[in-house]
């Protein structure tokens, strides 16, 4: 079971989507808007409390071209010891660029209206 929550004002710096999970994997976390140029680039601060704590920041930019929209996301984290060893067995960076091919197939269907 999941339980999510939104604050602040949608669509706006400070507004946030937070989740809490009894799942390892999902964890309980939050992800804050912290500063929104337009609607084209947005600043994300990830705080991750469990499975561990852990911070990161997120970079997305949409230009318009053509008919079609180029994302960028740049991803940056750093992981403390102990938990760095972690790295040794599993591999954040392939979950990560799994879970960001799911998110941008999401953001193409809702921004095709489909």
């Amino acid at each position: 079971m999941m339980k999510t929550s939104i604050g602040g004002n949608e669509g706006r710096s400070g507004s946030s989507f937070c989740w809490e999970s009894d799942s390892t994997e999902l964890g309980k976390g939050c992800i804050t808007i912290s500063q929104l140029t337009t609607f084209r680039d947005v600043t994300l601060d990830i705080m991750v409390y469990a499975p561990y704590k852990t911070r990161a920041k997120t970079y997305i930019s949409l230009q318009p071209i053509s008919n079609t929209t180029h994302v960028k996301i740049n991803f940056n984290s750093n992981v403390p010891y102990p938990l760095n060893i972690i790295t040794l067995f599993k591999n954040p960076q392939k979950t990560i660029a799994t879970n960001y091919a799911l998110s941008l197939q999401e953001l193409k269907r809702l921004s095709e209206g489909q």
